[in-house]
């Protein structure tokens, strides 16, 4: 059995380049791993909302997310959120 993770690209804020891990977390969102680390190795979870001005980057288990939103200017700004990325999600979600 292999242990290979399926990755596929996925259209997402021009900086950084995003791929999706199929099947990773269940909803109506995207589980998505940041790869844009200086020294090259897989970085911090992501969930991409329906939204696409609005990310949830999981921290390094400090037990905080960061909700990453851009404001009408096009501008992104990072919140710093308690919690587990998918009870942050969740609060995002039922928010709108």
């Amino acid at each position: 059995m292999s242990n290979a993770v399926h990755l596929e690209t996925v259209p997402c804020r021009p900086a950084a380049p995003f791929w999706t891990l199929g099947g990773a977390f269940p909803g109506p969102w995207l589980a998505l791993l940041d790869s844009a680390r200086a020294d090259g190795r897989l970085g911090r979870w992501s969930y991409l909302l329906p939204d696409p001005d609005l990310v949830v980057d999981a921290r390094a288990g400090d037990g905080f997310c960061t909700v990453r939103r851009r404001g009408a200017d096009g501008r992104w700004r990072d919140e710093n959120v308690p919690g587990d990325p998918t009870t942050v999600v969740r609060a995002l979600r039922a928010a709108r």
